[in-house]
This record gives C-alpha cells, sequence and structure tokens, in this order.
C-alpha cells in the first residue's frame, strides 16, 4: 500500500472513530431568541477526544450560515434531518436548507492538526 494512501486510511480511521464516539456527547439545543436570525455558541474542547455537539431547529429553503472560531484546528460536520451530511475542516457552512428539523453540528479538533485544549465559538445565522 502506497505511504499517502496508508496516510489516508489513518485519516478516515480518526474521523470514523471521532463520529462513534460523539454519538455518547449531549447536543446542546441552540435556540434562536424571537425575531433573531442569528446566535452563537461557546464551548472548550480538552483534548483530541473531546467533541462539542449542538443541535438547532430550522426548515429546508432557509439560508444558514455557520463559521466556527476557535484556539487550534477544527473539524465539524452537520447531520441534517434528512441523513445527509457535510463537514470538515474549520465547520464553515454557507448553503440553503434541504429538509425541515434538526441539524446536528458535531465539532472536535482536526486530527491533522496540533493538539490543544481551549474555546471554541460557534456562530449560526438563518433566514
Amino acid at each position: 500500500m502506497s505511504r499517502s494512501l496508508q496516510v489516508l486510511s489513518l485519516l478516515a480511521l480518526v474521523f470514523a472513530a471521532s463520529v462513534a464516539a460523539s454519538a455518547d456527547v449531549p447536543a446542546h439545543r441552540i435556540v434562536f431568541k424571537r425575531g433573531a436570525v442569528t446566535a452563537d455558541a461557546v464551548g472548550r474542547l480538552t483534548g483530541m477526544g473531546d467533541t462539542l455537539r449542538y443541535v438547532l431547529k430550522a426548515r429546508a429553503g432557509q439560508h444558514m450560515q455557520i463559521s466556527v472560531k476557535a484556539d487550534g484546528a477544527t473539524r465539524g460536520s452537520i447531520r441534517f434531518p434528512n441523513g445527509d451530511q457535510d463537514g470538515g475542516p474549520g465547520l464553515d457552512f454557507d448553503d440553503i436548507l434541504p429538509a425541515d428539523g434538526d441539524y446536528l453540528i458535531t465539532i472536535n479538533e482536526s486530527p491533522t492538526g496540533d493538539e490543544w485544549k481551549g474555546t471554541v465559538r460557534l456562530h449560526v445565522s438563518i433566514r
């Protein structure tokens, strides 16, 4: 097996393990104040195995923007109510939502960056 294929396989395994482990972490519900189109959440990651999970309700056709600012490199994903998923390094998201229901946002340290501990700031806009 080539070196690059080994590295990709290892990264996929680490990501799969972090997603499986994150299923046990309770999600914090983000609730928008009446009339508000933005909401913020602040969390803390304490190591490579730590995960932050947030859930919010939205409707199909709404435009959602997500940005994550953190003290180190992050990786995240969004699981849509219809089962689809999007994500990657940094978890910057800007798209029209495909379904009504709960959107699950998962954030953890990037397995390709240096390990760190610190604050994560999530900013969500839905219009």
